[in-house]
């Protein structure tokens, strides 16, 4: 369950506080598919990225599942984002050294062991070879850009990747 109460967020500017939400109250139970929509610059963007995790509200509360993220320190959300939170970027945010499958699979790479383990014993083998190649290729991408032209050719399929 999702539950957002009383959530506002307001940036700081030379002219004052500039109010981004204002007193969002929203409940959400387990399978619900939701849309946010409105217009560009009205919060959704914002509003995302707090539930996400991203970004801290000015006021206001998110629970997730019972638990408020913003209570956490920064390595706990992070385990509690990579654990409860999967989240597609505007742009992308695809490692182009990697596949479509590593790319999915990069955030195990930091999850904890077990849940790695079960998961593999879950879904078969093919996703712990899987994974052992993405760590390969991410432990290399800041040296070897031999795969540049690979990468280049997957970019157009980047959006059919995030979806």
């Amino acid at each position: 369950m999702l539950e957002i109460t009383h959530l506002s967020k307001e940036y700081a500017t030379p002219r004052g506080a500039l109010p981004i939400l204002n007193d969002v109250n929203l409940h959400f139970q387990r399978g619900d598919a939701v849309a946010i929509m409105g217009p560009s610059g009205s919060g959704k963007s914002t509003l995302l990225y707090i539930l996400g995790a991203l970004d801290q509200p000015s006021d206001g509360s998110v629970s997730l599942d019972g638990q408020d993220p913003f209570t956490l320190n920064e390595k706990q959300q992070a385990t509690f984002r990579n654990q409860k939170i999967g989240f597609i970027f505007q742009d992308h945010c695809l490692l182009p050294q990697l596949s479509v499958l590593e790319n999915v699979l990069a955030p195990t790479l930091v999850a904890d062991k077990s849940d790695v383990r079960r998961t593999d014993r879950q879904s078969g083998s093919r996703c712990g070879r899987e994974r052992r190649g993405a760590a390969a290729r991410f432990a290399s991408a800041t040296t070897d850009h031999s795969d540049r032209r690979h990468a280049q050719r997957r970019v157009g399929g980047q959006v059919s990747a995030t979806l």
